[in-house]
């Protein structure tokens, strides 16, 4: 049984906070918001939020104003269904007479201290600490997420099955995919509108690259108002298509280290820096096919996932509060 509680403006009024720097951040008591719940279990912005970033920075490369925030809430809203998802699979795991060896449990922590660099578990608890998870709350994390590939792969072991002929007929059918685009792999500095001493910024940027190319992550760590400040700017890669239409009409000649600015957007005055282009280029089918084959398993894997998610929110008691 599905419920959906509509809260006009909720997503603003209760803490998704999207001010014109597009800073992504909320305070402590934002943090506690209740955006949805699932059998009486609350699921606040905290359990979504390090969910999303990463992709809301990815966003401000294609987006911007009323689109921009639209997108992010969008992303949030699909990261609190995933969650919604997670737990009702692992209540089903519950239910059942499923169980993991708790030596399995014990051999993924064992690999990820190892990831870590450390090896004794005081060791790795106190890396744990330090970054703000408890080793008991690291090992839920691992066994949940150990209990979910259990239960999925159990729906997709007798239900997918995919032939030499099915990839084929994919790749005859869809030739544009086997084309990789333009891509280019960016850093921006983006200079807050409202700053004081804007014109001044501006300059010191300018006069600073012109001599100092190397000093943008600097410089971005800085000045930077936007998306991946904590980076030294870096915004990922982006299909150079995507990129909004500023941008595109800047980046005439984009070579690895070149730098493009000032740019006139919307959200203020940025900086951009080329760390990497790609070219386009155009596979084969024996280069092709292993990815064809993933893709087809991803989308049945898909399928399955949201027939099987389905029958079990079919049972459950979930409550939504978005905006209308």
């Amino acid at each position: 049984m599905i419920r959906i509680c509509f809260l006009a403006g909720f997503f603003f009024c209760a803490g998704v906070t999207l001010a014109a720097d597009f800073t992504l951040r909320a305070s402590d008591n934002q943090m506690d918001s209740v955006l949805a719940s699932v059998n009486g279990e609350a699921i606040t912005l905290e359990d979504i939020i390090g969910r999303t970033r990463a992709e809301e920075y990815q966003l401000y490369n294609s987006r911007s104003g009323k689109e921009l925030e639209k997108a992010i809430l969008d992303l949030r809203r699909k990261a609190v269904d995933d969650l919604i998802d997670r737990k009702l699979i692992i209540a089903d795991y519950r239910e059942g007479e499923y169980k993991i060896p708790n030596r399995d449990i014990e051999s993924e922590l064992d690999a990820a201290a190892t990831k870590m660099g450390v090896r004794s578990r005081l060791e790795f608890s106190r890396k744990l600490e330090e970054g703000g998870t408890s080793l008991a709350e690291f090992r839920k994390q691992v066994e949940d997420h150990m209990i979910v590939q259990l239960m999925l792969f159990r729906q997709y072991a007798t239900r997918i099955t995919i032939t030499p002929r099915d990839i084929y007929q994919y790749y005859e059918a869809h030739p544009d995919e086997f084309i990789q685009p333009e891509s280019l792999e960016l850093a921006m500095i983006l200079l807050d509108p409202e700053r004081q001493d804007h014109a001044a910024a501006v300059a010191d940027i300018k006069e600073t690259l012109a001599k100092y190319p190397e000093r943008f992550a600097e410089l971005a760590y800085r000045y930077t108002a936007g998306p991946g400040a904590d980076r030294g700017g870096a915004l990922g890669v982006i299909e150079r298509k995507r990129l909004r239409r500023e941008f595109v009409e800047a980046i005439i000649d984009p070579r690895a280290g070149k730098i493009y600015g000032p740019i006139r957007t919307a959200d203020g005055v940025a900086f951009l820096k080329v760390l990497a282009f790609h070219n386009a280029v155009e596979n084969g089918f024996e280069q092709s096919k292993d990815a064809i084959r993933k893709k087809l398993e991803i989308e049945m894997r898909e399928i399955v996932r949201r027939q099987y998610v389905e029958s079990l929110r079919r049972k459950a008691i979930i409550r939504y509060f978005f905006p209308e």
